[in-house]
């Protein structure tokens, strides 16, 4: 698996226009309104594109993301795979990076012996320091959420 450098990754994302990427990828666009077909869903006339932000939303099944994660979500790709396939449809070199050091965490000994606030910590980390999909930072939100939750009705 290949590492990208976050200023890179940064750049590619400034010149994509996910209008392109859409048309590209054959997803239908009504062309009197702005809104597209939903590669996630498959419905007509919900998915709609925010130019200044650079990110889709689907009003049928609320998948949202860039164009990374719409490549990846949509049509079933890697990471790697859809920063390849921007990069060469962007005219943009994407520079590889060197593997990362994997997350050093304080070892516990079970885990009656974290709290949930150092699990919630743990899972913010993760989503800090790694390359996550939308859908795996949801997950991550989801988690942390639910273990709030535990935690008000612990107290």
């Amino acid at each position: 698996m290949k590492f990208f450098t976050e200023e890179s990754l940064n750049e590619l994302q400034k010149e994509i226009d996910l209008s392109r990427v859409l048309q590209a990828l054959g997803v239908n666009n009504n062309f009197d309104t702005p809104m597209y077909d939903c590669p996630f869903c498959s419905q007509e006339d919900c998915l709609v594109l925010n130019s200044e932000e650079n990110k889709y939303y689907c009003f049928e099944c609320e998948a949202t993301g860039d164009a990374i994660s719409l490549i990846m979500g949509g049509w079933k790709q890697s990471f790697e795979d859809a920063v390849k396939f921007l990069s060469i449809m962007f005219n943009y070199k994407v520079e590889e990076a060197e593997k990362k050091e994997p997350l050093k965490f304080r070892r516990y000994e079970s885990l009656e012996e974290m709290s949930l606030s150092n699990i919630i910590d743990l899972i913010k980390e993760f989503k800090k320091n790694e390359k996550l999909s939308e859908e795996q930072v949801l997950v991550c939100d989801r988690f942390i959420t639910r273990l709030k939750q535990a935690e008000e009705n612990k107290e």
